[in-house]
């Protein structure tokens, strides 16, 4: 099962050599590089609360 099957709808690149190799064109959801986690993690986690 994928995250993604899993229910996933962003996943959180953590390390920025990463963005080299992925782009967003090969996920079905959008991913957050290293530098924009911070902020990923406040929309995802707020996001149900307001």
């Amino acid at each position: 099962m994928s995250l993604v099957d899993s229910g996933a709808e962003g996943i959180i690149l953590g390390c920025t050599e990463i963005g080299l190799l992925v782009k967003q064109e090969d996920s079905e959801v959008p991913f957050f590089l290293d530098k924009q986690k911070e902020i990923a993690f406040l929309i995802f986690f707020l996001k149900d609360k307001m």
